[in-house]
C-alpha cells in the first residue's frame, strides 16, 4: 500500500538469495531485484519472466476500448422506399367510402370488376364462387356466411339454438321470438295482468329504420312474408 502515490505503488520481491540488507534501511534498487536470480519454494533458483518485468515508466492511460461500429449505410439503402401501390374496387352507393379511397396514398382505382386488385368492398354479401375465385393477397369487407349473424333472424335463431345446447353460457340477451314462427308463444306472453314492453325490428333493417316499441299485440301488423324478430325490452 503506498499512501499518496498510488500510482506508482510496485510489487515488493523477495531479496535474492545471499544478498543482505545494506546500510541497515536501505534496499536494493529494483531493478537489482528483478534481474537476480530468486530463489523458489523448492529452494531451487529462477529468473524473472519478461512478463513480469516492471520499469520506472510513468503509468500509461489505460487504452481506449475500441467499439464495433455500425456498418456503413449505402447511400441505395438511404433511400426512403415507395410503398406499394393498393389497387382497389368499389361496389358502394356510399360517397364517404368513395372519399376514403380516393384519399388513400399511392391508391389506384382499378380499370373493371374482372382486373387485379387487392381491396374490394361491396355493400352486400358475396357469393361463393365469387369468394373461392379470389387469391391469398385480395382483402375484402365481407366473408362467406356473414349473414348467419349479421341478418337479425338468423342471427336469433342461431343464439336459441346454442342456449337449448349450453344454457348457462348463452343467457346474456334477452327473450327472442322469431315472427311469425314464433307468432303463438309471443302473443301469449301478453295476457298478463301487468303488459310487458317488446322491442320489434325487422329482419334486414339497419340504421334503427322499421324497429318500435309496443304493450300491445294488435298494434303489431303481421306479413308472412317478412320476418320479424321480437324481445323483451329491458332498457
Amino acid at each position: 500500500f503506498c499512501p499518496g502515490a498510488p500510482h506508482r505503488c510496485r510489487r515488493r520481491r523477495p531479496l535474492p538469495a545471499g544478498k543482505p540488507m545494506q546500510g541497515g534501511d536501505e534496499l536494493f534498487s529494483e531493478k537489482q531485484l528483478f534481474k537476480s536470480a530468486v530463489v523458489g519454494e523448492g529452494g531451487e533458483g529462477a529468473e524473472w519472466d519478461d512478463d513480469d518485468d516492471i520499469d520506472d515508466r510513468e503509468d500509461k492511460p489505460p487504452q481506449e476500448q475500441v467499439l464495433d461500429e455500425e456498418p456503413l449505410t449505402t447511400a441505395a439503402a438511404k433511400k426512403k422506399k415507395k410503398p406499394p401501390k393498393v389497387v382497389y374496387w368499389l361496389e358502394t352507393k356510399y360517397e364517404s367510402v368513395e372519399d376514403v379511397a380516393a384519399a388513400g396514398e399511392n391508391w389506384e382505382r382499378a380499370r373493371t370488376a374482372n382486373a387485379d386488385f387487392d381491396l374490394l368492398w361491396v355493400d352486400t354479401a358475396i357469393t361463393a364462387d365469387r369468394f373461392i375465385k379470389m387469391k391469398p393477397y385480395q382483402k375484402m369487407n365481407h366473408f362467406v356466411g356473414m349473414n348467419a349473424i349479421a341478418r337479425k333472424n338468423n342471427l336469433g335463431r342461431n343464439l336459441l339454438r346454442m342456449k337449448k345446447q349450453q344454457p348457462s353460457e348463452y343467457n346474456f340477451f334477452p327473450d327472442t321470438w322469431i315472427l311469425p314462427t314464433d307468432l303463438s308463444d309471443f302473443k301469449a306472453q301478453f295476457n298478463g295482468k301487468k303488459n310487458k314492453t317488446f322491442i320489434v325490428k325487422p329482419d334486414n333493417g339497419f340504421q334503427g329504420r322499421g324497429i318500435f316499441l309496443t304493450r300491445d299485440f294488435e298494434k303489431i301488423s303481421i306479413d308472412y312474408n317478412t320476418t320479424l324478430v321480437a324481445q323483451r325490452y329491458i332498457a
